[in-house]
């Protein structure tokens, strides 16, 4: 903006401004460096306006962890209560609430400034996100349960979608893959991740991919005991497309030219690494399942280090993540859905699972985990 600001130039500062006013120093900084980047007049132009603004609840001090976006309390529309901060995504905070009688739900709310400047079809897209959820539920899959969406007020007057969700007692995998690294038997992943498979199945028939698979969006679901119930821990997936929704409709990344892909490196298959393996779609989750899969056999993570080497490793057909020492079925399973062709892996859920268990069960893997 070397020339007088025009109309367009003023209304793009506006933008980038209310996006930032009410986000923590850490939280302002990345957004300001994504959405001015490149662009060094409007990173003043709006640097100047925030150094002028003394009202802003969230400059001064750093909120509690357990209440970063300082909602709690707060009722919501539907009547749901806010009461603390229990988890954080890349694009969303998680908190703990209570609907109207008292029983615990969780609401998972967008974070500042990744609503974008089109509202309007953020909402359209949660919407859908929760019609996939609802979908789901209803035909007994194992996925965490929408309750609905509703809208969070801002002390400011924003309005944000929060999605509402069936509250879980458990671990989340990844917590316990942390805490314990040891190499599971092939019946014991068998069982635990037939549910998701399941889930996975059932969305891929649908026509939806998850592409975000990966053991910190699966949970394992604590038996209530108190009603009788025995045996495994319920799995449960995550996050059905929440991240991948604020991705496609923020326009903080646009400066970058290219659009932010919600996956994790350590789990990406080629086709969110390169474009050259084409689009992603149920493939890319049998890819990912396969990983987590390698990781349980295994015993560790099949990919570390930095990103730019994990992603060499996801691109090398000779430097493929499966674990030694596995029978023979599950090894051949594992080499085909983690190859670097996306058209020579099994082409959804449905079929990699089959392809894991022993022939005389294919028939029958749904019955596992007593899914």
């Amino acid at each position: 903006m070397s020339h007088d600001p025009t109309p367009e130039d003023y209304a793009r500062i506006k933008a980038v401004y209310m996006a930032a006013l009410d986000l923590t120093p850490r939280e302002r900084a990345a957004l300001l460096d994504r959405r001015c980047a490149g662009d060094p007049a409007l990173r003043a132009a709006v640097d100047d306006l925030l150094g002028q603004t003394t009202d802003a609840p969230f400059i001064d001090d750093t909120p509690p962890a357990d209440d970063p976006l300082r909602i709690a309390g707060d009722t919501l529309d539907g009547g749901y209560r806010v009461e603390r901060c229990v988890a954080e995504g890349g694009f969303s905070h998680v908190y703990r609430g209570v609907d109207g009688d008292g029983r615990p739900v969780a609401l998972k709310v967008l974070k500042p400034g990744t609503a974008g400047s089109d509202p309007a079809a953020l909402r359209a897209a949660f919407e859908q996100e929760a019609g996939i959820l609802e979908q789901l539920g209803a035909a007994d899959a194992a996925v965490v349960r929408s309750l609905g969406l509703v809208d969070l007020r801002t002390a400011r007057g924003d309005v944000r979608p929060t999605l509402v969700m069936e509250w879980l007692h458990g671990e989340v995998l990844g917590n316990v893959l942390r805490a314990d690294r040891r190499r599971w038997p092939l019946d014991e992943v068998r069982r635990v991740l037939a549910p998701v498979a399941r889930t996975l199945g059932l969305a891929h028939a649908a026509g939806v991919a998850h592409r975000d698979v990966k053991p910190d969006n699966i949970f394992l679901v604590t038996p209530d005991t108190e009603a009788g119930q025995a045996g495994w821990p319920t799995t449960r997936l995550f996050d059905f497309g929440v991240a991948k929704v604020a991705a496609l409709h923020t326009r903080g990344f646009e400066s970058t030219g290219r659009a932010l892909s919600a996956f994790t490196v350590s789990y990406a298959a080629p086709e969110q690494v390169s474009t050259r393996f084409g689009p992603t779609g149920p493939w890319t989750d049998v890819y990912a399942l396969a990983l987590v899969c390698a990781e349980l056999l295994g015993g560790a993570r099949p990919l570390t280090g930095e990103a730019p080497e994990m992603m060499a490793r996801t691109l090398d057909p000779a430097r493929r993540p499966v674990p030694d020492g596995l029978h023979a079925t599950a090894e051949a399973a594992l080499r085909a859905a983690l190859a670097v062709e996306p058209r020579k892996r099994p082409q959804d859920a449905d079929a990699f699972w089959a392809s894991l268990e022993p022939k005389t069960k294919r028939r029958r893997w749904w019955l596992f985990g007593g899914a």
